[in-house]
C-alpha cells in the first residue's frame, strides 16, 4: 500500500463519489479532481495513481472525454475482499504498535482510530477492531527515558539526523555531550539501547536508553557518516549489545534433563549445539564473544548448569557462587 499522507481518505473519497454515480454514469477525471481538492491538496498525477490502485481490487471503466466508473455498482472498492484484507492487516498493525506506549506516534494513531469516519468504513465493511489486546510484548513502560527519547531516537535513526546526546553510563558522577551518527535501536532484556558512532569516533558504541539525559536533533548525516557498518556481523558473535575487543571463545557448559529442554527450545546464541553425556546430563557449546550479558545469562540458571570452558570463565563462575552463599547464609 503506498505510503502517501491522507492515501486512504483519498481511495474512500473516490469510492463515495463513484458509487453515487448513477448507472451507466461515467465521471469526469476533472470532477472526481475538484472533489478531491475540497478536502486535500492533490494533483491530477496523484489521482491516475489512486484510480490505478483501486483498479487492482476492484474493475474501474475509463472512457476517453467520458471519465471513469465502477463496472458493476455492487462491485465497489468497499465490498472488495482482497481490500478489505489489506486494510484489516493495516489496522492490525497499526493496532499492534498502539500497545507499545511512546513509540512511532501512538497519539496519532490512536486518534486515527477515534475518527468517527474511519469507525464507520470499518463497520460497513464488517471489519470489527479488537477492543482487547491479542498479542502482549514482554515489556518495561517505567524504564527510565523510555517515553522521553525512544521516539526522537527513531525520528533520528529513519530520518538519518545526527543527534546531541548527553549520557551518564553507571558509576559516573558526571554526564557527558557527545555528537552520535544513529543506526539503530534495539532491545535487549528489557532495556532499550541506541547503537552508533560518536562524531570523532570509529567504534561502534551502545548508548543505554536509561542513561540519556537529553537528546537534540543537530543536523543531516551526509557523505561517509551515512554508510552504516553491518550491524548483523557486529552483533553476530555476542548475546546482548555488547561487543569486546576480545575474539570469540568456545563456551562449554553441562546441564541435566529439565534443563536442557529450555535450552534446546530457546537458544541462548545462534552458534549453540548440544551433546548427549549420558542418560541425565547434556553438554551445551557456544561460540561467542564472551561479555557481560553472557555472564548474566549463565548466572540465571543457578546451580542447573555447570561451566566446563573457558577456565576463567568457570573460576568466575565459582568465585560469584561462593560470595553468593555467603550473603544466604
Amino acid at each position: 500500500m503506498p505510503k502517501t499522507k491522507h492515501f486512504l481518505d483519498r481511495l474512500l473519497a473516490i469510492d463515495e463519489v463513484l458509487s453515487n454515480a448513477r448507472e451507466n454514469e461515467y465521471i469526469l477525471l476533472s470532477v472526481l479532481l475538484e472533489e478531491l481538492k475540497g478536502k486535500f491538496n492533490v494533483s491530477e498525477r496523484t489521482l491516475r495513481n489512486d484510480l490505478k490502485y483501486i483498479k487492482s481490487f476492484v474493475e474501474i471503466q475509463c472512457v476517453r472525454n467520458k471519465g471513469y466508473r465502477y463496472a458493476n455498482l455492487n462491485k465497489t472498492i468497499k465490498n472488495s475482499l482482497i481490500y478489505k484484507n489489506e486494510l484489516n492487516m493495516v489496522m492490525d498493525v497499526l493496532s499492534l504498535i498502539l500497545k507499545f506506549d511512546g513509540v512511532m506516534n501512538a497519539q496519532v494513531i490512536q486518534e486515527l482510530f477515534d475518527r468517527e469516519e474511519l469507525k464507520n468504513h470499518l463497520k460497513t465493511m464488517g471489519l470489527n477492531r479488537q477492543t482487547k489486546p491479542v498479542i502482549i510484548f514482554d515489556q518495561n513502560l517505567q524504564l527510565q527515558g523510555l517515553d522521553e527519547w525512544l521516539s526522537p531516537l527513531l525520528d533520528a535513526v529513519t530520518n538519518n539526523m545526527c543527534v546531541k546526546i548527553r549520557y551518564q553510563p553507571f558509576g559516573k558522577e558526571n554526564a557527558s555531550e557527545s555528537f552520535v551518527y544513529p543506526y539503530l535501536l534495539k532491545q535487549y532484556n528489557n532495556r532499550w539501547f541506541l547503537i552508533g558512532k560518536k562524531e570523532d569516533d570509529e567504534r561502534v558504541l551502545n548508548f543505554a536508553i536509561d542513561r540519556i539525559n537529553s537528546v537534540e536533533m543537530t543536523r543531516p548525516m551526509v557523505g561517509d557518516e551515512l554508510k552504516k557498518p553491518n550491524l548483523d556481523e557486529h552483533f553476530k558473535h555476542v548475546v546482548g549489545v555488547s561487543v569486546p575487543k576480545e575474539g570469540c571463545r568456545d563456551v562449554v557448559f553441562r546441564t541435566d534433563n529439565r534443563t536442557y529442554n529450555y535450552i534446546r527450545t530457546k537458544p541462548l546464541h545462534n552458534s549453540q549445539k548440544i551433546e548427549r553425556i549420558d542418560d541425565c546430563t547434556w553438554e551445551v557449546r557456544l561460540r561467542v564473544k564472551i561479555n557481560y550479558e553472557l555472564r548474566a545469562l549463565l548466572r540465571s540458571f543457578g546451580d542447573a548448569i555447570e561451566v566446563i570452558e573457558p577456565k576463567e570463565l568457570r573460576r568466575e563462575m565459582h568465585e560469584m557462587a561462593v560470595r553468593t552463599a555467603e550473603k544466604h547464609r
